[in-house]
């Protein structure tokens, strides 16, 4: 993985195994998916680098660990394995945000300002929920949504996503 300064015109390259992949960034810091197998569907885990270290984040390395999310000092993930969840890490701690089951799917995740959300839909009933995280409070709140929805995102507090489907869709805030 490759993180350049543009301002000092300088790169740093940070590796914590074979085959590094899925990076994202947030003022100064760094995480990445990692693993030993180029195949995506092979274990992983989550390497986290906070400005001056690199340690591993995820707490298993027996499934794939994937597609981080970071965004001020916290940061979601997607673990798969036989229930699929959504992993958050919100200063030093990992949270199980939302796990899908049989009749469910995991359908995004975001973070931002201190909250995680993540997004269930139960396709046997089709209704969904969107589960929100606020570490200040450390207080999960569950909002559902009578439709199938579109991925959430989150932003300075609020909380939109597409609700329904064909030419009925509403984006909700």
């Amino acid at each position: 993985i490759r993180l350049r300064n543009l301002a000092a015109g300088t790169d740093s390259v940070f590796s914590s195994n074979l085959w590094n992949r899925e990076a994202s960034t947030s003022f100064g810091q760094l995480a990445w998916s990692t693993s030993t197998f180029e195949d995506t569907t092979a274990a992983s885990s989550i390497a986290f680098y906070d400005g001056r270290t690199i340690r591993t984040i995820s707490d298993t390395n027996t499934v794939p660990n994937r597609k981080p999310i970071l965004k001020d000092g916290g940061l979601v993930w997607l673990q798969y394995g036989s229930r699929p969840r959504v992993i958050a890490f919100i200063g030093d701690s990992l949270l199980t945000l939302a796990e899908a089951n049989t009749q469910s799917i995991i359908k995004g995740y975001d973070i931002n300002g201190g909250v995680a959300i993540a997004a269930v839909i139960d396709t046997t009933n089709v209704v969904s929920t969107i589960r929100i995280f606020k570490a200040s409070t450390s207080t999960i709140t569950v909002v559902t949504d009578s439709n199938l929805i579109q991925p959430p995102h989150i932003d300075n507090g609020q909380v939109v996503w597409v609700s329904g489907t064909g030419g009925g869709r509403k984006t909700k805030l």
